[in-house]
């Protein structure tokens, strides 16, 4: 299947087959559990991460990747089956894909914020921008120019 016909395959979800409660009550349940996130949301928000710190991740071709979504929504019925002691849900191809593009969509948010985090903490543009954002915060006027002054005394020798 090439990438016309995966976007085509993948793009047209058919919004009445979707059962939204479900998808939302797992997607919330399996985010919110601790073992789920350590072993599979976060290595696969790492994973995006990096792409994206090289310039090569493309968000729709992650999204309608057909095995990398239905993984995903594989592992999130299982550990949601497991969490509420139930048998595994029957649900059909449009709710599973939903449910898996939905986690996709929190795993590309996570790493967009890792992204951001780590641009602030390492260059110098963000290490100016937090540290007048700590000058501007703290205490009352007097103190905020006090340390403002002193930011800018130091120059960006003192933030390197």
């Amino acid at each position: 299947m090439n990438d016309k016909q995966r976007k085509a395959f993948f793009g047209k979800l058919n919004s009445g087959n979707i059962d939204s409660t479900a998808v939302d009550e797992i997607v919330l349940t399996v985010t919110n559990d601790g073992d789920f996130y350590r072993q599979v949301l976060q290595p696969n928000a790492n994973t995006i991460k990096k792409r994206m710190m090289r310039g090569d991740f493309q968000k729709e071709y992650a999204k309608t990747k057909k095995t990398y979504v239905d993984n995903l929504a594989r592992q999130a019925i299982n550990k949601y089956s497991q969490i509420t002691y139930s048998d595994p849900m029957q649900l059909n191809v449009d709710t599973k894909r939903a449910l898996g593009q939905e986690l996709v969509d929190e795993i590309i948010e996570s790493a967009s914020e890792k992204v951001q985090s780590h641009k602030l903490e390492n260059t110098d543009k963000g290490k100016a921008i937090m540290a007048r954002q700590k000058a501007s915060g703290d205490g009352d006027l007097g103190t905020r120019r006090k340390n403002e002054n002193e930011i800018i005394s130091k120059g960006m020798r003192g933030l390197q």
